[in-house]
């Protein structure tokens, strides 16, 4: 089943794609941690690996985006309308920066699902069931959302071997502000 998004907002997204109206988004963007206005011309919304998505053009990026519609905390239908798109819709939801950064990750059997969610650049069997994956990453937010989410079944190889430790100190440092215990 898809991943929860607000009824609401999806309903106005799909109205806005069956309309060719553009529409303005509240957006939280996870790779850069911050929330922000985005005004779309969106194309489609469509369901992949659990969770739904809007691609379109953003007038802010100046291009072509991908927007997973349970981090959409508002959207609002816009008068201007807009041509469809010419190119048939990519439905990968994750496109490495070709220019940013590569990692080595030996990743655990319990890991391994990071190899087959996320596009690569070879995967090397390990003893043990484990792998050594290189994968071209995005901003070092996005990258230590994936070392928090796979937690000791991914280990870096190569790459700023202090990303995933920094992220976890940062979490906890968090919940104990919040009043949690270890």
């Amino acid at each position: 089943l898809p991943a929860p998004a607000p009824a609401d907002v999806l309903a106005r997204l799909q109205q806005a794609v069956a309309e060719r109206r553009a529409v303005e988004i509240e957006y939280y963007s996870f790779g850069r941690d911050e929330t922000g206005v985005r005004l779309v011309e969106p194309w489609e919304v469509f369901n992949a690996e659990g969770q739904w998505y809007l691609r379109g053009h953003c007038q802010a990026a100046g291009g072509e985006r991908l927007f997973r519609v349970d981090r959409v905390r508002h959207a609002a239908l816009r008068h201007e309308r807009f041509p469809a798109p010419k190119a048939p819709p990519d439905r990968r939801t994750f496109h490495p920066d070709p220019s940013g950064p590569t990692v080595v990750l030996d990743l655990a059997p319990e890991g391994r699902w990071i190899a087959g969610q996320y596009p690569n650049e070879g995967v090397v069997e390990q003893p043990g069931g484990s792998l050594r994956v290189t994968l071209a990453v995005g901003p070092r937010a996005w990258l230590e959302r994936l070392l928090l989410r796979a937690g000791p079944s991914a280990t870096m190889v190569e790459g700023d071997g202090d990303v995933g430790p920094a992220a976890a100190r940062r979490v906890l440092a968090r919940y104990r502000e919040s009043g949690g215990t270890e």
